[in-house]
């Protein structure tokens, strides 16, 4: 085989996935729904009630549980979203060590999934990891790790891959940072954010992480570095 990888599961740090969301959000538009059922019910049985006994009216009164609606309007109205293209490769990714990963494996040689990824291993994620937080800034000291995230274009005969010049090549599309505890990592979040940058908090016992998802500032980052990335639609 042209390809070899080493098991090393306690080294990998695999890119989250984010399927949980619709789930949740199909909750609470059911609970929603179910909420106004109730509601419809009450006015019903109130009207019913109003042209029986008009003078003898007792109208509940206090407060009106909304935080379903809350929640729905927050999702639809006030959560920033950005829209990307999702690949249909592997994931990929690099860290600031040297380390090329798959998703479960470390990989050691020059082809991954019948994919050359020679020209994969140039890239300097350390240099990377100084342009973004800076040679001598306290982000920089703290952060103990960063790793660069990407599809590897390996099932090249699908979709429009070839014609769009994809096919076989390693698309950039997040980056994560590891800090030595949740001050240091919420901090570099903080400054990041200021700078445009959509960063996400995970804290998991002491692991205090950063993710960096694709955004404009991102898109914008991998561009000025030379890195191929899957295009950023929208905000």
């Amino acid at each position: 085989t042209n390809m070899a990888c080493e098991e090393q599961s306690d080294a990998i740090l695999p890119w989250p996935s984010i399927n949980q969301f619709p789930k949740h959000f199909a909750a609470v538009l059911l609970r929603v729904e179910r909420d106004c059922n109730c509601a419809a019910m009450v006015i019903q049985r109130l009207w019913k009630q109003y042209r029986q006994y008009p003078d003898a009216l007792v109208v509940p009164t206090g407060p009106l549980h909304m935080q379903s609606l809350r929640t729905i309007r927050e999702h639809l109205e006030e959560t920033q979203v950005h829209g990307h293209i999702k690949y249909d490769g592997t994931n990929l990714s690099l860290n600031d060590r040297g380390n090329m990963y798959g998703r479960r494996q470390l990989v050691t040689q020059d082809s991954y999934q019948k994919t050359t990824v020679t020209g994969i291993r140039e890239i300097n994620v350390l240099e990377l990891r100084t342009a973004l937080l800076g040679a001598d800034t306290e982000s920089n000291t703290l952060c103990h790790k960063m790793t660069l995230y990407g599809e590897l274009m390996c099932n090249s005969g699908r979709y429009d891959y070839v014609a769009t010049g994809v096919a076989k090549s390693f698309q950039a599309f997040g980056i994560i940072l590891e800090f030595s505890n949740k001050d240091a990592a919420r901090s570099a979040r903080d400054e990041l954010q200021g700078r445009g940058f959509v960063g996400s908090l995970r804290i998991e016992g002491s692991a205090c992480r950063v993710l960096l998802l694709m955004c404009e500032a991102l898109r914008t980052f991998f561009t000025e570095h030379g890195l191929p990335h899957v295009p950023h639609y929208f905000t």
